[in-house]
């Protein structure tokens, strides 16, 4: 089922969560197949008492995936037509 995904994928865990181990954030990173797994040294709650570890990884990945997805778009409008 993970193998369906096919956008872009940010998955972000806390290494001492206990209520998502690591291991299922592995598992998801692994099942689709253009995902990030940005691992954080805090727990469960870590979103809400250090939002910044959260907010900083969305804001670099957007930006990434914002880069690659122009880069495509303006290579698209420069290629030549083959004959």
């Amino acid at each position: 089922m993970l193998g369906k995904i096919t956008a872009p994928t940010l998955i972000v865990n806390g290494t001492k969560d206990n209520s998502t181990p690591i291991k299922c954030a592995e598992e998801l990173s692994e099942g689709i197949s253009d995902s990030r797994l940005v691992l954080v040294k805090e727990d469960h709650l870590f979103i809400r008492t250090k939002p910044d570890l959260l907010v900083m990884p969305i804001l670099e990945f957007l930006y990434e995936v914002n880069l690659v997805e122009v880069d495509a778009k303006a290579e698209e409008k420069t290629s030549w037509p083959t004959a």
